[in-house]
């Protein structure tokens, strides 16, 4: 579909010449169900961050097992 026809199909919709597609356009907008994944993946990177930072040892630990993995792979 050339830019112009899509560029017209959105003012069909936009002016209200589709109900049925302004109607899932809006619902489309309004869906807030994807937001979760990245806040639950944010907050699980938050708290790796605040591990890794309150406890060295562990950091070496994991710093220890990715460099035995890398040497036994041969990267």
């Amino acid at each position: 579909m050339r830019a112009s026809a899509r560029s017209l199909v959105l003012i069909n919709i936009i002016k209200g010449d589709c109900p049925v597609m302004k109607k899932h356009l809006k619902n489309f907008i309004k869906d807030e169900s994807g937001q979760d994944v990245a806040e639950y993946a944010l907050l699980l990177v938050l708290v790796g961050i605040a591990i890794a930072i309150a406890s060295p040892t562990i950091t070496e630990s994991i710093l220890s097992v990715f460099s035995r993995t890398k040497s036994v792979l041969g990267v």
